[in-house]
């Protein structure tokens, strides 16, 4: 008998319900007849997702979470729920020399111990709660082959992190909570299993790759670590390193069959479907889409490498007991990609003056969200430079202009790389799909209508190159002024920056709504703005 069946109208409490693993999980629950209340940390988060399950009706209801590591911040979520799937978990610190308990193990270990204490004293009816560990707590030195099971934990790390405490690597640190807070969960299991009806499950999946997102901002290292292994230059030794895998859609499914099975209760089970490595993986990337790196948005690492996966995960458990059938190497992979193309991580920007104040930021945010940037600057790599400072260099490629009304300023778009042009894109990805204009022209003498004026005629310039060379740009993007509208007669989307101006011109309000409306942008507060300044 299963211990809580689907299409009953069973409620499932959802931890996290706007992360990674959850909304899948979500869905999946929802689509086999369960009712779920997700927990979220906002309540933007919460109208959000109800409007993703609209479809689904009151079957899907939302409640606020803001810190799951505070004593009772469970106890509302969990009552009149039969089984929880606490899939949330403290966003970790990624600086090396952060204090590892109070940024790592405490959170972790605190926000288990705050769900299981809520369920033990307000939560009655639950039956079951499936817990989402990792692969992290399973984890040992691996310098061989070495193939894991459940028995396995990440005890090395503890005691790594113990001795070396802010010393420990990041991935030290992290490998330690996870396996402090598994250890926990179980622990609180045992102690108090024969007060109360409810049993444990916990899922131990190794790296997902894939995943509903919008940025890379919005997923875990696991989803990170893969789009940078692919898109930035990597050494030998990385390329050799074991990939261990897992669907993601594979993972919501285990989810919601430990709470079916009844075979699964006290069970660590181990989700994941195998294992490659790094270059093997962009080999398979290379056969099916080479555009990508003809262009330099992925990179090739080394074809010929050979290597072995030295580590493997033995997940028989998962497949006889919760009765998982995963999903191939090639399906998950190419799944993947089409993820990534589908929010534009492929795609090229060019952002012209890429050094200047708002370009600065608008080449980061992109450089950020997985973009390739091709810019140009009227200094010797000075964006370069700021982006290898914080890890991104390898996406931004730089041209120096110093005029671009220059009549060789068109010239630099057809011509302007002798290793990689925009004509040696080969097939229907033969263009940049996003330019950004903001180069502003400062005069010593003049009106701001003379900067106007330059700023049209380089506009104009680049519009005009548009129709030349049968070159096409998919969209336009540019910034002007707030005062200063742009006079082309070429269709653009145009950004106007609020500035500050002289005394009869300060006065003036600017209606932000469009804004607010058409790009959905919420603005930060003066005070922060100031703080931030």
């Amino acid at each position: 008998m299963p211990i809580v069946q689907a299409n009953t109208g069973a409620k499932v409490l959802v931890t996290g319900a706007n992360g990674y693993v959850a909304m899948g999980v979500v869905q999946e629950l929802l689509e086999q007849g369960f009712t779920v209340r997700g927990a979220v940390r906002s309540r933007i988060k919460g109208k959000q997702m109800k409007d993703i399950f609209s479809k689904y009706g009151d079957r899907f209801e939302w409640v606020v979470v803001e810190d799951i590591t505070k004593e009772g911040a469970f106890d509302e979520a969990v009552k009149d729920v039969d089984a929880v799937e606490h899939t949330a978990s403290p966003v970790p610190g990624h600086l090396p020399d952060e204090d590892p308990d109070g940024i790592y193990i405490k959170p972790a270990v605190q926000g288990t111990l705050s769900i299981l204490n809520s369920i033990q004293k307000h939560g009655p009816n639950v039956k079951r709660v499936v817990m989402t560990s990792s692969l992290a707590a399973l984890m040992r030195t691996v310098d061989g082959p070495t193939a894991l099971d459940e028995n396995d934990w990440g005890d090395e790390y503890v005691e790594i992190v113990g001795k070396r405490g802010k010393e420990a690597s990041v991935s030290e640190k992290y490998f330690a909570s996870k396996t402090l807070s598994e250890r926990a969960a179980w622990d609180f299991y045992e102690k108090h299993k024969a007060e109360g009806g409810w049993d444990l499950v916990v899922i131990n999946p190794s790296h997902p790759l894939l995943q509903d997102f919008r940025s890379l901002d919005e997923v875990t290292r696991s989803i990170q670590f893969w789009y940078e292994y692919m898109s930035l230059e990597q050494p030998e030794e990385n390329l050799k390193m074991t990939c261990v895998y897992v669907d993601v859609r594979d993972i919501a499914a285990a989810h919601v069959e430990a709470l079916k099975k009844q075979g699964a209760a006290g069970h660590r089970i181990i989700v994941s479907a195998g294992s490659t490595t790094w270059q093997d993986i962009k080999n398979f990337v290379f056969a099916h889409k080479p555009e990508y790196f003809a262009s330099g948005i992925l990179k090739r690492g080394i074809p010929e490498l050979k290597a072995e996966a030295l580590l493997t995960l033995n997940s028989t458990k998962a497949q006889n007991i919760l009765g998982i059938k995963y999903k191939s190497f090639e399906e998950t992979t190419l799944s993947t990609l089409a993820e990534f193309e589908k929010r534009g991580f492929f795609v090229t920007v060019f952002v012209t003056r890429a050094n200047g104040y708002l370009a600065m930021w608008v080449t980061r945010l992109f450089s950020e969200r997985g973009y390739a940037i091709r810019g140009t600057e009227d200094k010797d790599n000075y964006v370069k430079k700021y982006l290898d400072s914080i890890g991104l260099s390898d996406k931004f490629e730089a041209f120096i202009v110093n005029d671009i009304v220059n009549r060789h300023a068109s010239t630099l778009l057809s011509n302007y790389g002798t290793t990689m042009s925009l004509q040696e894109i080969p097939g229907p990805r033969k263009r940049c799909q996003i330019l950004r204009h903001r180069s502003t022209f400062v005069r010593r003498s003049g009106t701001c209508f003379d900067l106007l004026e330059y700023l049209n005629r380089a506009v104009e310039k680049l519009i005009a190159f548009q129709h030349t060379g049968g070159y096409i740009w998919e969209e336009w993007l540019a910034a002007g002024n707030a005062l200063s509208p742009l006079r082309v007669s070429h269709k653009l989307s145009i950004g106007y920056p609020e500035t500050l101006y002289s005394k009869p011109v300060s006065k003036i309000l600017f209606d932000t709504s469009k804004e607010a409306r058409i790009l959905g942008i919420k603005y930060h507060s003066k005070l922060k703005t100031l703080r931030t300044s």
